[in-house]
């Protein structure tokens, strides 16, 4: 034996320590236990996105070779409300965690509520929301609401991954169908009261529909779908955002064009993807006529790059070729 390897000493086990040694094989064969019957094959991915009832609708779930038990759909509500909403279910081990909820009543006992102005989220939580929210969360262990999307989470059922998915995304898209039919009744966020009068008269004329959460108009200018409407950015903070469906994808853009929509972004950030040109403008205590001014100059910009690509189809195929 080499000298310089000393021999291991024997050290006898004390029963203490028999036990705690057993302990901790009882808790990590529990453990694989436990990890082998809930295994699922991946981590949680995103699938890809589709629609339910024409709403856009994420889907993330396990794929094979991870260790994710658990579904989450999310459904988009476009536009976003502007409510600051927050309204996720109260932990069932310690119902204070969260902070202070909006005291609504008969709800906040068992949702967290958080938004910009109390009376607002109250308009928004009316009873045939909150039933609805509280239908979803019997079955659905995860549920919460934001101003932009609706999630819910919940464990798959053995056996059952399809129809666990198919009826997951359904009620996401339900929920998320109901926050948006509530928020009718909302009235316009207090920071935005001034401007108000003026945008709904501008809008009558034009021949749009009007909301109020957010404060916004939608339909047909100058023969374009339109949508335009005042976003939280922050409590007691909105942009103008607008987007008009032009028809025409940004590479097919003119020269003419190009300097039309320049001279558009002295408004604000302009952009053209997918056919839709889109523009934010911040807002910083402008006059009231000032937004339906900002919305009708960028239908006249965009109406414009219709009828130039409509001319230029036009020319290519003429009426005798």
């Amino acid at each position: 034996m080499p000298r310089w390897r000393r021999p291991a000493r024997r050290r006898t086990i004390a029963p203490v320590e028999w036990f705690v040694v057993m302990g901790v094989v009882v808790v990590v064969g529990s453990a694989l236990r436990l990890w082998r019957r809930r295994r699922r094959p991946g981590s949680a991915v995103p699938t890809p996105e589709g629609h339910e009832e024409g709403r856009r609708v994420e889907l993330v779930v396990p794929d094979d070779s991870g260790f994710s038990i658990e579904a989450r759909a999310t459904a988009f509500i476009d536009p976003p409300l502007d409510l600051g909403l927050e309204i996720t279910r109260r932990s069932p081990w310690d119902p204070g965690v969260g902070g202070v909820s909006i005291p609504i009543r008969g709800f906040a006992d068992r949702y967290l509520v958080r938004a910009d102005e109390e009376g607002r989220a109250a308009a928004l939580l009316d009873s045939d929301l909150q039933r609805a929210i509280e239908s979803v969360s019997e079955t659905i262990a995860e549920v919460r609401l934001s101003d932009d999307r609706v999630v819910l989470a919940g464990q798959e059922p053995d056996g059952e991954r399809d129809a666990w998915l198919n009826e997951l995304r359904r009620r996401c898209a339900a929920l998320a169908d109901g926050v948006e039919r509530a928020s009718l009744r909302v009235p316009v966020a207090t920071g935005l009261v001034r401007y108000l009068g003026q945008w709904s008269a501008w809008a009558r004329t034009r021949g749009l529909e009007v909301g109020t959460a957010p404060l916004g108009a939608a339909g047909r200018l100058k023969d374009l779908e339109t949508a335009a409407w005042f976003e939280r950015v922050a409590q007691g903070r909105h942009r103008l955002r607008l987007r008009i469906d032009l028809g025409v994808e940004a590479q097919d853009l003119s020269q003419a064009d190009r300097e039309a929509l320049a001279d558009l972004a002295r408004l604000g950030e302009t952009e053209v993807r997918d056919g839709v040109l889109s523009l934010s403008c911040g807002l910083d205590h402008e006059p009231p006529e000032l937004p339906p001014h900002m919305v009708d100059q960028a239908a006249a910009v965009a109406a414009g790059i219709r009828d130039r690509a409509q001319r230029a189809a036009l020319g290519k195929s003429g009426p005798y070729r």
